[in-house]
């Protein structure tokens, strides 16, 4: 190898290193931006791995959740917690669906985000009018990032009027 050719090697790696670099910034930067800042999240799923999962994920991400595998449970939960920024609630669960267990801890938190998960797309659950169209929504499995986007996109959004 000439040393011609070793001169021309050594700034595309240098090059390449402060790409790699400003990338891993770029996605710290990214994972900071969608760390929480201790809301207390509602978690109702009647799947134990999924709400154990869903548990772990807000956790990691900087949120208090409080599990409900029933809509009894959630129920006992809201009413006993002195703030609640959102509920994260299964749609189609035994005993009540999730716009049903949206609208009741609603009357006791009238200023929580709702975000319904279902492993069904978002079009299949709004064509069988379980949820309207303008919800926020999350379909099973989630991903942490996906997650972390939509709640981050949820607490944002503005108050209706």
């Amino acid at each position: 190898v000439s040393i011609a050719s070793r001169a021309k090697a050594r700034p595309s790696r240098s090059i390449s290193r402060c790409w790699r670099t400003q990338r891993r910034w770029t996605r710290l930067r990214s994972r900071a931006a969608l760390q929480a800042n201790g809301e207390t999240i509602l978690v109702v799923e009647d799947d134990p791995a999924i709400l154990r999962l869903a548990g772990k994920l807000l956790n990691d991400l900087g949120y208090r959740p409080l599990l409900a595998a029933e809509v009894e449970k959630a129920l006992e939960l809201a009413t006993e917690a002195d703030m609640l920024q959102l509920l994260l609630t299964d749609v189609i669960m035994p005993r009540m669906n999730g716009a049903e267990l949206a609208n009741t801890v609603q009357a006791i938190h009238p200023d929580i985000k709702v975000v319904y998960m279902s492993g069904y797309t978002a079009d299949v659950i709004a064509n069988k009018g379980v949820l309207n169209c303008d919800v926020t929504y999350i379909q099973k499995p989630f991903s942490r990032n996906s997650l972390a986007v939509t709640l981050k996109k949820a607490l944002a959004q503005a108050e209706a009027p």
